[in-house]
């Protein structure tokens, strides 16, 4: 997960108010990793404004391709 964090921030500062981009420490929101079936690290999952997920991708460069592909 370290190698994709500044990734991240990054992307979350150039996309604006556009998405919204979270980092969530699993350990200590078991709750929350839980609730999204979370099962590897790193996941990035897209949900609409319903609650509903429409996107999983698992991995450093799967998030990556899928964050560079946003706009």
């Amino acid at each position: 997960c370290k190698q994709i964090t500044r990734f991240i921030e990054n992307s979350a500062e150039k996309l604006g108010g556009n998405y919204i981009i979270c980092k969530i420490n699993v350990d200590a929101a078991r709750d929350l990793s839980a609730m999204y079936n979370v099962r590897a690290i790193p996941t990035a999952i897209r949900i609409d404004p319903s609650g509903k997920e429409i996107l999983r991708k698992q991995g450093p460069q799967s998030i990556i391709s899928y964050i560079s592909s946003l706009k």
